[in-house]
């Protein structure tokens, strides 16, 4: 009978000159953008609920559709200012804010 044989190969690695940097992982990365634009339609959900609003009766106040106010709320819409201001408007707020886990990141 045929015998089969097995070999290992060695593939040789290259020297690593920084291997503290291997070992020590990076934070993620924050994604500022998406923070606030959750931030905000949290925001605007609550603002409307307190306000005993449905979403189409805001959407018709603020002059947007249902469906850009949905997005918005969902945290996926990325509303213009002019869009924000008549949703403030729309809410009776002076202003609407935006709130991060860390800091307030501003006012509109």
């Amino acid at each position: 009978m045929p015998c089969l044989s097995v070999r290992t190969a060695v593939i040789p690695v290259p020297h690593d000159p920084f291997p503290e940097k291997a070992m020590t992982a990076s934070p993620p990365r924050r994604n500022l953008a998406a923070e606030m634009q959750q931030a905000l339609g949290l925001g605007v959900r609550g603002l409307r609920a307190r306000r005993g609003m449905t979403r189409k009766m805001l959407a018709l106040n603020a002059g947007v559709s249902e469906r850009h106010l949905a997005n918005l709320e969902s945290g996926s819409g990325n509303p213009s200012l002019l869009v924000l201001r008549q949703m403030a408007r729309a809410l009776d707020e002076a202003r609407l804010y935006l709130r991060s886990n860390e800091a307030e990141l501003g006012a509109w």
